[in-house]
Order: C-alpha cells, then structure tokens, then sequence
C-alpha cells in the first residue's frame, strides 16, 4: 500500500504529552492506529497533524515509530514531551530545543552510540525569548537522584534527561525524516523530581505546546 504525505508528526511519550500538543491544534479530530497506539488527526497552524503518545517503553515507540512511517511520509517529526532540567541554570518552565543529543547509560553514564546534532534548533531559537538550546541526554531510566544528576551536568555537560529523544532522532536520521526536538522542563531530575513533575507538568506542557504552531510553521518551511 502507498504511503500517505503528510506534513507533520508530533510524537509523544505520554497522553499527558499528546493532550498539550493538542491544545493548540484545530477540530475535529480523526482517529487511527499507529500499530496499537490511537493517533489523531488534526490541523496544526496551517499543517495536517498526526499526534501520538507511544509509550515510554523502547519496544512500544519502535513499534509505534515502524507503524507510522509504513502508513506516512512526514514532512517532520517533532518529539514534544517533558525533560527533567540538569545544567545548573536551567529553570523549571524552560522550553528547550536541543542542538545536541546524546544516549548515556545507568548508572555508569557511558555514552553510547555517536552524538546527534540537530543544527536547524539554533536557528530555531528566536522563536520565543524564553526557549533555550540545550545538550539532551537520553536513558531508559527516570533520573531523581541529586548526585546523579550533578554528575550528568559536570562529567557529560547535559542541560536536560529525558526517555527518548535519542531514540527518536536516531530513528528519523536512518528514515531520512527531518527532525525537531521541543522539551520542557518539568523538574530538576533529582530528589523532588517526582514531586516536582507530578504538580508542574500540566502547565509547564501546556505553555510549551503554545510554541508549537510557529515553530512547526517555520521548521516546515526551514527544510523544505
């Protein structure tokens, strides 16, 4: 079966995620499966939108991931979500665009893999006077540790931790799908970070997912 142009993919972790993402979008909505993840179809600023939360797991979002690009051809794929803040001067609220991706492992903090640049972030970063650039780290494991997160900052000099981003950049820079990463920081990943989370990332999501009609606008016109 051919696959299907569309302009657009946000692709989430959580339905706390996808919910913000579409806030900012236009109903109705149409409904589908990206393997066994409902997606939704909508319009976002003036592009047409798939919007999925796939699951923090790494088998789900490569299944979710693979369900999607047998059925579409994005334009671009944007991984929105939350990202626990590790530089020192990264505050909560934070919208962040990050230039630099990496993986690390726990608990040795061995980076793996190569190091992903994201060069079209910086040329992004006007977009709002509060968003920052970053260098993301990405782990299969939650960080709320103090310590851990203090050494995320001084031994591999990463300004967030999230689940995914790697996976999903590395994932679009084989599928040659452009990609763009919007993380806001929900907590500092250390001791508080689930407590933190659990009261600030409703409207930490919801102020970040207002960037995301001009952002996708001029991304989309950036790479193409």
């Amino acid at each position: 079966m051919a696959r299907v142009g569309i302009d657009l993919v946000v692709f989430c972790a959580t339905e706390a995620e996808a919910m913000a993402a579409r806030s900012v979008q236009r109903e109705p909505f149409g409904h589908l499966l990206c393997g066994r993840v409902h997606g939704t179809v909508g319009h976002l600023g003036g592009a047409l939108c798939l919007t999925v939360a796939a699951g923090i797991t790494r088998k789900r979002l490569e299944n979710t991931l693979e369900a999607m690009t047998a059925r579409f051809r994005p334009r671009l794929l944007v991984n929105f979500g939350a990202a626990g803040g590790v530089g020192p001067e990264i505050e909560i609220g934070t919208p962040t665009l990050p230039r630099e991706i990496l993986s690390y492992t726990w608990p040795d903090l061995a980076v793996e893999g190569d190091l992903i640049e994201c060069p079209a972030a910086a040329r992004l970063a006007d977009l709002d006077p509060g968003v920052r650039n970053t260098r993301a780290g990405s782990c299969r494991r939650e960080i709320r540790d103090d310590a851990v997160r203090d050494r995320l900052a001084q031994v591999l000099r990463l300004d967030t931790t999230d689940w995914e981003t790697y996976s999903l950049a590395d994932a679009c820079r084989r599928l040659q799908i452009p990609f763009l990463a919007l993380r806001c920081v929900t907590d500092h990943a250390d001791s508080q970070a689930r407590l933190d989370y659990s009261k600030n990332a409703a409207p930490v999501l919801a102020r970040g997912a207002c960037l995301l009609p001009q952002l996708t606008a001029r991304a989309l016109e950036l790479f193409h």
